[in-house]
Order: C-alpha cells, then sequence, then structure tokens
C-alpha cells in the first residue's frame, strides 16, 4: 500500500494519490510515505511494521491518514520499522519497532512519536536503517540506534543500540548530513565530505575497504 491509492497492486507507471492536495513536502520511507502538508501536519500511508506510521496501530495503510500524534513538522523518514520526525520547534520525535532506536534513554519501542531526550535546536535529520543523526543548530552532529558497522562515526563499534544522542566524533562545522544503510556523511561548511561506518564497497570513498568508526575525508 505504499503508493497510497487504495490497492496493493504494482504501479509501472506514475498513478495519483488520493484525496491529497496541499502538500508541502513529500517523505518516503522503506515501504510507506509521509506528506507534510501545507499547515505542517502529517498524512501517512503504507508498511505500518509495529506502528512505524505513529499512528498507534500497527495495520498497513493503503491510503493517507492524518496522524496529529507527529505535530508540527519540517521533515522526517525513516526505515521500514523506524520513523523520525524533525518539528517545527527544533526538537525530534520517533516511534520504532526495534528496540533501542528511539533514542529516549531506553531499549523500549513505541508505536506512537516520542521526544528524543536532550535534543534541541536541531536544523537536520539523516535517516539510516534502524539509526539517525540530527545536525544541531551548532553545526554539530548527533546519532543514536544501530552501531555494529561504525555507522553512528562515534569512535566505537557496539552489537548493541545506542539508547542516546551521541556526538559524531570531531566533527564540527558541519552544514549538511546524509545517512545511508550502513553509515554516515557530512558537508562541511568549507566545501570538505566527511563520512564513516561500514566500507565494504568503498563507500566512503576514502581509497580503502576500511571500515570507520569516526569520520574519515
Amino acid at each position: 500500500g505504499q503508493i497510497g491509492n487504495g490497492n496493493t497492486v504494482g504501479q509501472a507507471t506514475p498513478v495519483q494519490v488520493p484525496n491529497l492536495a496541499g502538500v508541502k513536502r513529500i517523505c518516503g520511507a522503506y515501504r510507506s510515505a509521509f506528506a507534510i502538508m501545507g499547515d505542517d501536519s502529517v498524512r501517512a500511508w503504507g508498511k505500518n511494521d509495529g506502528g512505524s506510521l505513529g499512528n498507534g496501530a500497527n495495520t498497513d495503510q493503503l491510503t493517507p491518514v492524518a496522524v496529529p500524534a507527529w505535530g508540527s513538522v519540517r521533515d522526517m523518514g525513516g526505515d521500514h520499522q523506524q520513523t523520525a520526525a524533525l518539528r517545527t520547534d527544533g526538537t525530534v520525535w520517533t516511534c520504532s519497532a526495534t528496540s533501542g532506536t528511539l533514542g529516549n534513554g531506553t531499549a523500549a519501542t513505541s508505536a506512537v512519536p516520542v521526544q528524543v531526550a536532550g535534543l534541541s535546536n536541531v536544523s537536520a535529520l539523516g535517516f539510516g536503517f534502524g539509526f539517525f543523526h540530527a545536525l544541531r543548530a551548532d553545526k554539530t552532529v548527533v546519532g543514536w540506534g544501530a552501531n555494529d558497522v561504525g555507522q553512528l562515526g562515534i569512535g566505537s563499534v557496539s552489537t548493541t543500540p545506542v539508547l542516546s544522542p551521541t556526538p559524531v566524533s570531531a566533527l564540527a562545522a558541519v552544514s549538511q548530513i546524509a545517512d545511508g544503510w550502513g553509515g554516515g556523511y557530512a558537508l562541511l561548511s568549507n566545501g570538505q565530505v566527511w563520512g564513516w561506518g561500514q566500507n565494504s564497497s568503498g563507500q566512503l570513498g576514502d581509497g580503502t575497504t576500511d571500515l570507520r568508526k569516526s569520520p574519515v575525508q
């Protein structure tokens, strides 16, 4: 139902999502989608594993439904079991069916949005596979969630999730961030690009295939 047109039939050409107008921003996830409306409210549809749409249920949605619990949202995204949203007030909210990825200091899961602990003045989010990053107003970056291949960039690797936002090692003056399947990237204000995490296919572009627990240029 990730197309949002009321059925589960694959579409080889574009079809309009019905009953959806006045959209300001569209945000995709693994098998779901979110529309940020002109009033900053959220409508969601598609796969809803463990409540990743944030509506308190775990039933897939074939057409867009309003999800007031997300509040007033600037940007959002996620993967198949967790979603994060940046509210217009600079706070970050998450829902997740995966233990330890909410960012609230606990290993709990939640089918409704909960606030990420100790995080404010956020300007942008990075959406990874089981992990997230947040770019703060002071141009530093924090991450939380899965870190089994160093994808948080915090200088360590762990088989258990990092439960709270933790600073990315030695990274400052960041203007933009992006996350991939097993790592992250940062564009600095001087035009340099740094990356960290999984590197088995050379995806960090540093001339090696070495896993990087901390950012490398």
